[in-house]
C-alpha cells in the first residue's frame, strides 16, 4: 500500500481541522467587515473596515494554505503551518492588547492564555515528535 493510500492519523486531521476552523474566522471577519462597514465607519471603531477586512483575508489565506498543505503531505508545510499559527497568535494577541477597550473585554484573559499556550504546544509538538510528519519529510527528500 502507498504512503498516499494509508489512513490519516486522527491528530492529523484534528489538526488541519482546526486549520480549517481558523481560515473560517479569517474570511468571516472580512465578510462582516464588508456586510457591517457602514455601521463600523459610522461608530468609529478602530482600527476600522478595511483593517478588518485585510487581516480577514490574509489569515483566512493562510490558514486555508496550511490546511492544504498539510492534507497534501507538502515537504513545506510544517514549518509553514509552525510559523502561520505563530504569527496568527501573535497578530491575534496584539490586536486584544491594542483594540479592547473595556474592562468586560479582558474577563476571558485567563482562558484565552490557556488556551491559546496549549494549542501552540499542540501544533509544534505534534508537528515535531509524530513519525507520520517526518516520513512526509523524507519522502520528499531526494537521495544523496
Amino acid at each position: 500500500m502507498s504512503s498516499m493510500q494509508k489512513k490519516r492519523p486522527f491528530w492529523l486531521k484534528f489538526l488541519a481541522f482546526t486549520l480549517l476552523i481558523l481560515s473560517l474566522t479569517g474570511w468571516l471577519r472580512l465578510y462582516q467587515s464588508f456586510y457591517q462597514w457602514q455601521w463600523l465607519v459610522e461608530l468609529g471603531v478602530t482600527p476600522g473596515p478595511l483593517y478588518t477586512a485585510v487581516s480577514g483575508a490574509v489569515s483566512g489565506l493562510a490558514a486555508a494554505v496550511g490546511a492544504a498543505a498539510l492534507w497534501l503531505h507538502l515537504p513545506w508545510s510544517k514549518r509553514y503551518i509552525q510559523v502561520c499559527v505563530l504569527v496568527l497568535m501573535a497578530a491575534s494577541w496584539l490586536e486584544y492588547l491594542l483594540f479592547t477597550r473595556t474592562d468586560a473585554g479582558f474577563a476571558d484573559l485567563p482562558f484565552r492564555l490557556i488556551s491559546s499556550i496549549l494549542y501552540l504546544g499542540f501544533v509544534y509538538l505534534y508537528l515535531q515528535l509524530t513519525p507520520a510528519i517526518k516520513q512526509m519529510e523524507n519522502k520528499h527528500e531526494k537521495p544523496n
